[in-house]
């Protein structure tokens, strides 16, 4: 058999693989493994009870980063635990006391590093949710009080940077697009 008959038999052959393979939006399943797209701007919930939030999709974000008002610091029983405040977007003071996982330094172009309290909360974008680090900032300056990074999305949420406001996930309580 010559090389051209070889790749025509094998890209029938690959053709016919692919047509026969399931469609993960017909299998529940299967599509809960698959990633969910999303585009750079999406609405998501955060915490326990959930608020809403416009949510700004970072793939150059390491970490997800929450504004967060208000923030004390404190022990109990050797346990490091912060309390903070944030408004939801209804305009909603939601307050939160959580332990600190840890703490991180970001260097930021013309000023000194900032430490900043690392928590881990419930979030839920594009209708999948995951227990998420998130770092504590000042973030009044900017345009989305919440930016999602990496260690949420990576392998759980594809981002469309010319779209907002396209996935099409339900998070709890029917809420989502």
């Amino acid at each position: 058999m010559k090389r051209r008959d070889q790749i025509c038999l094998s890209a029938v052959i690959l053709s016919g693989l692919v047509a026969s393979a399931p469609d993960a939006r017909g299998d529940p399943a299967r599509a809960a493994t698959q990633p969910q797209a999303a585009g750079w701007i999406e609405e998501a919930w955060i915490g326990d009870p959930a608020a809403p939030m416009a949510a700004k999709l970072d793939t150059g974000a390491a970490t997800s980063s929450l504004h967060a008002e208000d923030v004390t610091r404190h022990g109990a029983g050797g346990e490091e635990r912060v309390t903070f405040t944030f408004i939801d977007r209804n305009g909603e003071r939601r307050t939160f006391e959580t332990p600190i996982v840890r703490w991180t330094r970001i260097r930021r172009a013309g000023a000194d590093p900032d430490e900043r309290p690392v928590v881990r909360l419930a979030l839920c974008l594009a209708g999948v949710t995951a227990l998420t680090e998130f770092t504590l900032a000042d973030r009044s300056g900017l345009d989305y009080p919440l930016l999602v990074g990496r260690s949420f999305l990576a392998g759980r949420v594809v981002v469309d940077s010319a779209t907002m406001h396209a996935a099409d996930g339900m998070c709890a309580a029917g809420r989502g697009k």
